[in-house]
């Protein structure tokens, strides 16, 4: 039986749900700030973790939301500077 990765309401066009919960601790890890920072086209200001959980549903929430998700999942490398990984099969999809 093949893995299945993703839900089946990640099918390309399946209705996306119009909102998301997020729930983020007390404490926001620096790679989180710098993550956001990176990828939201708006930029606002990350200082507290309700602006941080704000920033993070409307990202989630967009239509755009899977490609998002997709690029922060691959490495800034050339393809050639890639290992590979038996078992990750998301990345030995990709690849």
């Amino acid at each position: 039986m093949p893995m299945q990765l993703l839900p089946a309401s990640a099918a390309a066009f399946a209705p996306r749900a119009s909102s998301v919960n997020v729930a983020l601790g007390s404490k926001v890890e620096p790679w989180l700030t710098q993550t956001l920072k990176r990828i939201n086209r708006v930029k606002r200001p990350l200082n507290s973790v309700l602006q941080h959980q704000r920033c993070l549903t409307e990202t989630l929430s967009s239509p755009n939301a899977i490609w998002t998700l997709t690029s922060l999942m691959l490495p800034k490398t050339p393809e050639s500077g890639f290992k590979r990984d038996a078992s990750n099969p998301l990345f030995e999809a990709i690849m």
